[in-house]
Parts: C-alpha cells; structure tokens; sequence
C-alpha cells in the first residue's frame, strides 16, 4: 500500500489512540502511535513526515518533547490537546510547534489538517 504521509504520534489515552489511528489509516496515513514522550524521542526518524504531539503526556510532557525535537529535527509538530490556554499556545508556538488539534479528533478536523499539511508541502 501506498502511503500519503509517515505520521508518528504520542498519546497516552488508549481510547484517544486507536481512534486516532484509525482515522489516519483511512486517509491513507502510515501512522505509528506511542505512548510516552521519551518513546517517541527514540522512534522519531527522518522518514516521518509529520508529529503529532499530546502536550499533556506522563513523564516527559508535549513542550518538553516538542523542545527536544526541535534541537536537530524540522519535523511539523502538531499539538494535541484538550484545552487551549492562551500562554500554551504562545509557548508552544515558540518552542517550534506549528500547529493545534483539539481532542477529540474527529475524521472531519484530521481531514482538514492533512490537506492544510499537504498544501505547504507542495
């Protein structure tokens, strides 16, 4: 199977998951989901083609990994998260994370995040 894009992704919530990888799959994504930050750190190669990111992880959270990847790596990061807080945008807009979903994801907010994705790459 051909895919769109190599998606890796870091969600803590079992349930938040496999709804997530399941519509990425239908949208013709490859997409591997972890659990932890420091996870993610050690599966992140130059193959993915874009992160998604919960900012609220357990140990290491999203901003501490999205700083940590963004040492040596230009990946498009998305944030996932449950709320918006004024100064976690700012900060996370700072650190290098290029974009919000709010959960729970839906195949419609995936949709538009992949073609706005698709568009810039091209």
């Amino acid at each position: 199977m051909t895919y769109e894009l190599n998606i890796i992704a870091a969600e803590d919530d079992l349930v938040s998951a496999n709804s997530m990888k399941r519509i990425l799959e239908e949208k013709k994504c490859k997409i591997e989901v972890v659990s932890t930050g420091e996870e993610l750190l050690q599966k992140l190669t130059s193959e993915h083609d874009l992160v998604l990111l919960d900012l609220e992880l357990p140990g290491m959270d999203g901003l501490e990994v999205a700083k940590k990847i963004r040492e040596n790596n230009s990946v498009p990061i998305v944030a996932l998260t449950a709320h918006q807080e004024k100064e976690t945008v700012q900060l996370a807009r700072q650190i290098g994370i290029n974009g919000f979903l709010t959960k729970p994801l839906s195949p419609h907010k995936c949709t538009l995040l992949l073609n706005d994705f698709k568009s810039k790459r091209k």
